[in-house]
């Protein structure tokens, strides 16, 4: 309590009052004490990502070991606070996983029956452009990076990506390569500078092509 000022601590007691609809705040406050298991709790958060995305994506498919593995392999790697910390931020970015990173590791271990619509509409799109097979490999994996990263991410910047996208779509008429090309040469700078290559804005566009295209059916 030495580190925040009198009048942050002020600040904190009225919020906590408020949120618990309180006259008096308490003397003491406890901690809640974790439900987990001392032994194995591996398998208990195994089970509990399993029910977990039976709710999020019911009838899907899906590697609840193999969800679990990375996410606590992400935790080892960072390792724990021992200290006081200050900055907030800071603490969530280099010691602790965020709903943006839980969110694509479990996309990507989840079949939902979208995913499978989506990539066959992916492959008969790279059929038509014709691509040679070290190219397409570059494509299928640029692509598959976009999406998980779409249906993951729901920060601003993300938004204003497919939204930019989406919207030059809705311009554009014409031919699969000639429509990507023209999309691509009408987006504004600010969103091409959030793609690392050429391939990446490309497929984006052929995300959001497919997504539009299942949306209207």
């Amino acid at each position: 309590m030495l580190d925040i000022p009198t009048t942050t601590t002020d600040i904190l007691i009225s919020k906590i009052s408020k949120e618990l609809s309180i006259e008096y705040f308490p003397i003491n406050l406890y901690l809640i004490t974790p439900s987990l298991p001392d032994k194995e709790f591996q398998n208990v958060i195994i089970g509990q990502i399993t029910t977990l995305i039976s709710k999020l994506f019911p009838h899907s498919y899906t590697q609840a070991d193999n969800i679990y593995r990375p996410l606590i392999e992400e935790l080892y790697r960072k390792g724990m606070v021992t200290v006081d910390f200050k900055n907030w931020d800071e603490v969530l970015e280099n010691k602790a996983l965020t709903s943006i990173t839980v969110s694509k590791i479990i996309h990507q271990f989840t079949e939902r029956k979208e995913d499978k619509i989506v990539y066959e509409e992916l492959a008969n799109i790279l059929k038509e452009l014709k691509l040679r097979v070290m190219i397409k490999s570059k494509w299928n994996k640029s692509f598959k990076k976009y999406y998980l990263n779409r249906i993951a991410n729901k920060t601003l910047e993300q938004l204003e990506i497919q939204d930019e996208i989406q919207k030059q779509l809705d311009n554009c008429d014409d031919e699969i390569e000639n429509l990507i090309q023209l999309v691509e040469d009408n987006l504004h700078m600010s969103i091409k500078k959030n793609f690392q290559s050429d391939i990446d804005i490309k497929t984006a566009i052929i995300c959001e092509y497919i997504l539009g295209e299942l949306s209207n059916e």
